[in-house]
């Protein structure tokens, strides 16, 4: 579906309500990326996750020191642009616009459509950001690759012969619960191997003006989804039933392409909307890099 106006984009969105699960928005500026978090585009990426998570620790301790666990650790790299297994998404259809039409830069991104994911997430996988859920999860980039192959194969055949309770006493999953309760003393001493595969949405912690701004969220991703999927099927039951039968984790319900003909008018409408890269990105090196853009200059 394509829209060459805010007032189509809003209509399109509306079509997409459903009392069974929440909304939440991706834009992106090309339409050819997949909806998977940064740590896992590449292969070398994914098998470095735990070194990646460990040197930023090591080498900018000042910038995680009011961070009190493993999510907000995760949140802060992602704020940085270090790689992570969290996906941004925003709980505003106009943000997320904003971001269908612009580059990395601010700039409009006129060579390529652009697009909007509206993302449909069962209200089971919506989780406060301190929960027990967001813990599990938060705390896998602290294992290597092959430790998370492990667990998840564990999970595996816990979910399928249904014996959960010998999950609990596999060497890696002990691991693991232990990094849990290093921030957690009182976690009680049990993991779903379901919680530890599947994907859950949350809202951080609002201490970043961004994120407020942006009324920005993340899909944490388990061991299981490396990527948001279109599940048609489920799509068909939404609409018709008003129903989520299956769907347990976030999904794609539709994806809304902006026409690249058009991104400078919906920009220009978004600002008279006050939907701006300043407004987005209240730090002072963005205002820079705005004002850098704005009069085209090679020095501030």
């Amino acid at each position: 579906m394509y829209v060459k106006s805010i007032g189509e984009y809003l209509s399109a969105i509306n079509k997409e309500k459903t009392s069974e699960m929440k909304i939440f928005f991706r834009g992106q500026s090309q339409d050819k990326w997949y909806l998977t978090p940064p740590i896992f585009r590449s292969k070398k990426r994914k098998k470095k996750e735990h070194k990646i998570y460990s040197q930023a620790m090591t080498e900018c301790p000042q910038d995680f020191a009011n961070c009190n666990n493993h999510c907000e650790i995760l949140s802060t790299m992602q704020h940085y642009g270090i790689p992570t297994r969290l996906l941004d998404v925003t709980k505003n259809a106009l943000v997320a616009l904003y971001f269908a039409v612009v580059d990395d830069k601010g700039i409009v991104s006129k060579n390529d459509d652009g697009v909007v994911y509206i993302i449909g997430a069962p209200k089971t996988h919506i989780k406060e950001y301190d929960s027990d859920t967001i813990s599990i999860l938060a705390s896998l980039p602290r294992f290597s690759q092959k430790e998370q192959k492990r667990i998840r194969k564990k999970a595996d055949e816990a979910l399928n012969d249904k014996k959960r309770e010998i999950f609990n006493y596999d060497s890696d999953v002990h691991r693991l619960l232990h990094e849990i309760k290093k921030e957690k003393p009182q976690f009680e001493p049990i993991i779903s191997p379901k919680d530890v595969m599947d994907n859950f949405i949350f809202t951080p912690k609002k201490t970043n003006p961004r994120i407020i701004r942006q009324q920005g969220a993340f899909i944490i991703f388990g061991l299981k989804h490396k990527k948001i999927r279109c599940e048609k099927s489920l799509i068909k039951n939404a609409k018709s039933k008003n129903k989520i039968h299956n769907a347990h984790r976030p999904v794609i319900l539709n994806k809304i392409k902006i026409s690249k003909k058009h991104k400078k008018d919906i920009y220009k409408d978004l600002k008279t909307c006050g939907i701006t890269q300043t407004s987005l990105f209240p730090e002072l090196y963005k205002y820079g890099e705005f004002i850098v853009n704005k009069y085209k200059l090679d020095e501030i």
